[in-house]
């Protein structure tokens, strides 16, 4: 199903930056209610099915069989999936509609202009990432359900005070009850939750009913993951964050954790189903696929890319080098000092400086490690094919 212009019968498609349907034959552009439904409704039962389900393009690829279901975008004149150039309409199916949306607010080129300026102001980022060429860029509709938790219980906790012989540890009890509105799951398992997860947060004030006319022009994937099971991960994020609510509660010490907890979570009502925008931009470096996210209504990005290694080893080696360096001429000089005072509580306080510069030094150390390791996942989830087959297997609708 294709929408027409009322003016010239041109094709309809959403336009992100006019906050409407633009018909991209006469530039007409109207408001999504604007727009009207060509269901038939001859009666109740076919409109309550229309409202619950929305008709939805497969097209089969005569070579390897392929279906690609499409909501509202152009077919497209080969296979993404073994690349053959014959490929034709089947039939229409029908899907579970969705019952709210949150629209796209950036736009393609803005998409891609923050992506070019988070790469660019990466210092150890290859020249030739910097400089990408666009494979694709894919403007996806990502199913979510909605939940809305709350959370009771109580929690014993302890937390280590001061260091070393003058530690003690305390206990600390939390009783407490929180409501959690909006709690999203990703409903797709194409994406990762990895993935999905970081995109977040959206803001829900934006959110609308769903219309069919918000997805012309783009790609919409649909819930393929059981309503339980979503509801069981929004529950474990929701309680989480209650646990971790109460632990912040407790400001004192260190080595904070909880020691027994009695936590309930209950569902309020049914979750939603939702659309929530994201773009998908994926290059190649090396011969390597990367696919880079960004949150169609933030503008939030989601992803990493490689660095160069070269220039990171003489930035790492010369630091280092610097740091061994000072490092010398501290410790030589705080031991110098040492051997030459007669007073024990001075050399002491020498003593734990020097520690201190040692725990500073390790610390930063790992600190590096750790961030590095961060990078390295970011970068994997960038490079996973699952990622990459979610974008790409796709016909364009450009």
């Amino acid at each position: 199903m294709i929408k027409t212009c009322s003016n010239c019968a041109g094709r309809l498609v959403y336009d992100i930056a006019k906050r409407g349907v633009k018909c991209c034959s006469c530039e007409s552009v109207f408001t999504v209610e604007e727009i009207p439904e060509v269901n038939d409704q001859n009666n109740l039962e076919t409109s309550d099915k229309i409202q619950r389900m929305m008709d939805c393009n497969v097209y089969t690829c005569n070579s390897c069989g392929a279906e690609i279901v499409i909501n509202d975008t152009e077919a497209s004149t080969f296979c993404v999936y073994c690349g053959n150039p014959s490929i034709v309409f089947s039939r229409m199916t029908s899907m579970k509609r969705p019952e709210c949306i949150i629209p796209f607010t950036v736009t393609r080129e803005q998409a891609e202009q923050i992506i070019r300026e988070r790469i660019g102001n990466g210092r150890l980022v290859p020249e030739a990432i910097k400089n990408f060429t666009v494979e694709t860029l894919r403007p996806i509709y990502i199913p979510y359900y909605i939940t809305d938790i709350s959370c009771a219980g109580s929690a014993l906790m302890s937390s280590v005070v001061g260091s070393g012989k003058n530690s003690h540890t305390y206990y600390y009890f939390r009783k407490a009850q929180c409501d959690f509105t909006h709690v999203s799951t990703d409903a797709s398992k194409k994406l990762a939750d990895s993935s999905s997860e970081r995109l977040e947060p959206f803001n829900y004030k934006k959110i609308v009913e769903f219309d069919e006319d918000y997805l012309l022009g783009f790609y919409a994937d649909m819930s393929d993951v059981p309503m339980l099971e979503a509801q069981n991960t929004a529950r474990s994020r929701a309680v989480n964050l209650f646990e971790q609510s109460m632990i912040e509660s407790v400001k004192e010490g260190s080595n904070k954790k909880v020691d027994s907890k009695r936590l309930n979570a209950r569902i309020n009502g049914n979750s939603r189903t939702a659309l929530f925008p994201a773009w998908f931009l994926t290059f190649r470096y090396e011969d390597q696929p990367y696919t880079i996210l960004v949150n169609g209504q933030t503008g939030k990005v989601v992803g990493g890319v490689p660095w160069d290694k070269p220039k990171y080893t003489a930035i790492y080696v010369g630091l280092m080098v610097i740091l061994t360096a000072i490092l010398t001429l501290v410790f030589a000089g705080l031991f110098y000092a040492i051997g030459h005072i007669d007073d024990s509580d001075s050399a002491g306080d020498l003593i734990e400086i020097v520690i201190f510069i040692c725990i500073f030094a390790g610390s930063s150390f790992c600190t590096g490690l750790k961030r590095l390791k961060s990078v390295k996942k970011s970068i994997e989830r960038t490079t996973a094919t699952t990622l990459t087959s979610f974008a790409n297997k796709r016909q364009s609708v450009d």
